[in-house]
């Protein structure tokens, strides 16, 4: 057994607030086409080109897995997670991005409060964190993310957990 601390929840609990991050630009102009937000997120690659963000409010826990506890009817996989039969969801199923990779290992992201078991397979975990977020809405205005914000210098794809796995059931429930 193992505890895992949250210290940004310890640190929210104890009511301190970590300021802007150093170097931190503020958008110019009349209008802004973002608003900042200070959030936790886990960072992650599905595929070799883009970044995604994810809101650790919306995870329930992350499973790593390896290609041999796959199981497949058709062309949908599953893993048995906790005695339960997992379905696996790929976000370039849902999102014009680049395929993930077919790696022996590979980390799935479990889902708070879904109907349907299921997880979304990501390819690499690169943080966990408290960040700054300047989101814009409009440079990716897809169905399935929040927006884009520039994340440890590098443009990142904000998930919205909630319309993809609406997406996923919509599909699941058409067939």
């Amino acid at each position: 057994v193992a505890l895992i601390l949250d210290a940004l929840g310890i640190a929210r609990h104890a009511g301190i607030e970590f300021g802007k991050e150093e170097g931190a630009v503020e958008p110019q102009g009349k209008e802004k086409v973002s608003t900042e937000e200070r959030e936790a997120l886990l960072l992650f690659k599905n595929g070799e080109n883009e970044q995604f963000a994810a809101s650790l409010s919306s995870i329930k826990r992350i499973e790593k897995v390896t290609a041999d506890q796959l199981e497949r009817v058709g062309e949908i996989e599953f893993i048995t997670i906790d005695r339960v039969s997992t379905r696996i969801l790929h976000l370039e199923e849902f999102l014009p991005v680049s395929s993930g990779t077919n790696s022996r290992e590979f980390f799935l992201i479990l889902p708070k409060n879904v109907k349907t078991h299921c997880g979304i397979r990501i390819s690499k975990l690169i943080d966990v964190g408290s960040f700054t977020l300047a989101l814009n809405r409009e440079g990716f205005d897809e169905k399935g993310l929040k927006g884009s914000s520039l994340i440890k210098n590098q443009l990142t794809l904000i998930l919205d957990m909630e319309k993809i796995l609406d997406q996923a059931e919509e599909r699941w429930h058409a067939r």
